[in-house]
């Protein structure tokens, strides 16, 4: 008998895709179904694998008042796999919580769903007639302050295998507080995770894997796209990764040392996309080795400006339309002089990491809300703090380099 299970979180069905600049008309209106052709792949992929299940750890959407269009599409993709007898595990995170009172539709009979900010446990059965115990909770506001992994039971005995279903975040934080030490004390056979978009395995044994978001919609995802694919066996739980978005991020890098001048540089540009991608590239290319004369050049922001807007035009007629440039980064021949502080790089990462708490940063950029103007043009959600935060670390390392010794 064989358990077979599929785990995705972070949809964010609702999210545009950010960071491109001014995109053609045709891509913007493609990039719109983007997301409605991810979630429609993923169903037809766990009908054609006869999962057991399907679990979805939360954030489905991007924000907690949701479209009626939005939510009659999800439901009718549920529907389908309720007509193949697969169930559906379903929680809200910190960025679609749960309020009943939002939701226009009932969700088919196949769908498990955790509504509350308790830990509850449901079982279901496989196709194979075995037993399965899954604990899990849901937000119901912004933020969960307390360690939720307390809370979870220890494992059931009367169960085949019992999992843990948990969106939020390792360490002590306002995103419910996860902890692998004490998971692996409640002796579950795997800890599906969803909040962090990044897909990582966090343990091999038991199983603790974020599953990434299932659909890249900025930089910060760009190794998401994938969901985890489960499978019992006589040895015990194994894992394979499985793209679904078409959808990509990259970043290249171009040797510029042997190019004579700017038409050089378009067509080494054009060879590097001549070719159809299924799907969307969305790619940030650094010149790498500039000579002085290119190094002067793009000095200016207002060439560098022109050079980009020629190649995102270059590349996306290269590529027949599948291709994007959305950022233009140079390497200099000389680098500035640093200043050098003695700070390990877990130092950094800890004090940014203070303004990653919702207080913190807005007293940080309080001020800014001060002038009618400027609070005008602020507008920061989650997602554009993370990128502000990194764009921060970013400019540190480039200005200091940290060397081992004495830190306080």
């Amino acid at each position: 008998m064989t358990m077979k299970f599929m785990h995705v979180a972070d949809m964010h069905l609702d999210q545009s895709f950010e960071g491109l600049g001014k995109i053609p008309h045709d891509v913007a209106t493609n990039l719109l179904k983007q997301n409605k052709l991810a979630m429609v792949k993923l169903i037809d992929e766990a009908i054609a694998q006869e999962v057991d299940f399907l679990l979805i750890v939360g954030d489905t959407f991007h924000q907690p008042k949701i479209t009626i269009q939005t939510q009659n599409f999800f439901i009718q993709q549920l529907r389908r796999l309720e007509a193949h007898g697969i169930h559906v595990v379903l929680s809200f995170g910190n960025h679609d919580y749960y309020q009943a009172h939002r939701y226009w539709f009932e969700f088919p009979r196949n769908v498990y769903l955790f509504d509350a900010e308790e830990v509850q446990t449901i079982t279901i059965a496989t196709k194979d007639g075995q037993q399965v115990a899954i604990s899990g909770f849901s937000y119901e506001h912004r933020w969960i302050e307390n360690n939720m992994t307390k809370a979870y039971p220890h494992r059931k005995q009367d169960v085949d295998y019992h999992i843990g279903f948990f969106h939020g975040q390792i360490g002590d934080n306002p995103y419910a507080s996860f902890s692998p030490t004490l998971a692996n004390e409640k002796g579950y056979d795997y800890w599906a995770l969803g909040h962090i978009h990044q897909p990582q395995v966090i343990q091999e044994q038991p199983l603790m894997i974020y599953p990434g978001s299932l659909i890249p919609h900025t930089q910060k995802d760009k190794d998401s796209g994938k969901y985890v694919l489960v499978e019992s066996s006589s040895t015990g739980l194994s894992y394979e990764w499985h793209q679904v978005s078409e959808v990509k991020w990259l970043e290249q890098l171009v040797d510029t040392s042997s190019l004579e001048n700017m038409q050089s540089l378009i067509n080494r540009c054009r060879l590097l996309f001549n070719q159809q991608a299924e799907g969307y590239e969305f790619v940030s290319l650094k010149l790498d080795n500039m000579s002085e004369k290119f190094s002067a050049l793009l000095e200016d922001p207002s060439q560098k400006k022109e050079l980009l807007y020629i190649l995102q035009k270059e590349l996306f007629e290269a590529s027949n339309g599948n291709t994007w440039l959305y950022a233009l980064k140079t390497v200099p021949i000389y680098q500035p002089e640093r200043f050098s502080l003695p700070l390990k790089e877990e130092k950094v990462d800890a004090l940014l990491e203070t303004y990653q708490e919702p207080e913190k940063f807005q007293e940080l950029i309080g001020d800014l809300y001060k002038n009618a103007m400027s609070a005008q043009l602020v507008a920061i959600d989650e997602s554009k703090q993370q990128q502000l935060i990194e764009q921060a670390k970013e400019q540190f390392s480039e200005s200091f380099s940290l060397r081992e010794g004495e830190s306080s």
